[in-house]
């Protein structure tokens, strides 16, 4: 698994990549699957703190402290984070393209066999 989002964050685009070890990174960091997250963030039920987790693993290859984050949160606004935090998460349950189970399945047909 290696997808690569683009998200607007703190007036500036960031490169993700949606890897296991960033699944790992967000779900030691919060306590909480990111399949959890997901649906909550999907539902609009999610938390900013986690939100703000997936973000922060998501760019932390750029070593932003802490502080850096809460002030490119303020600038991007609550939903704006949230949605953000929403495409990377979503890029964990995406089957790449050419993935088994994406192709069209066959209709059903009735066969008929004739002794």
């Amino acid at each position: 698994m290696r997808q690569i989002v683009n998200i607007d964050f703190g007036g500036a685009s960031h490169e993700v990549k949606c890897t296991l070890a960033l699944a790992l990174q967000i779900e030691e960091r919060t306590g909480r699957g990111v399949l959890a997250i997901g649906r909550e963030l999907a539902a609009q039920t999610g938390r900013l703190t986690d939100a703000l987790a997936v973000i922060s693993c998501g760019i932390s290859y750029k070593k932003y402290a802490p502080g850096q984050i809460a002030d490119m949160a303020e600038a991007t606004g609550a939903h704006d984070v949230m949605n953000a935090a929403m495409s990377i998460v979503a890029e964990f349950f995406k089957r790449p393209e050419g993935a088994e189970g994406n192709a069209e399945k066959p209709a059903k047909t009735s066969a008929t066999t004739s002794r």
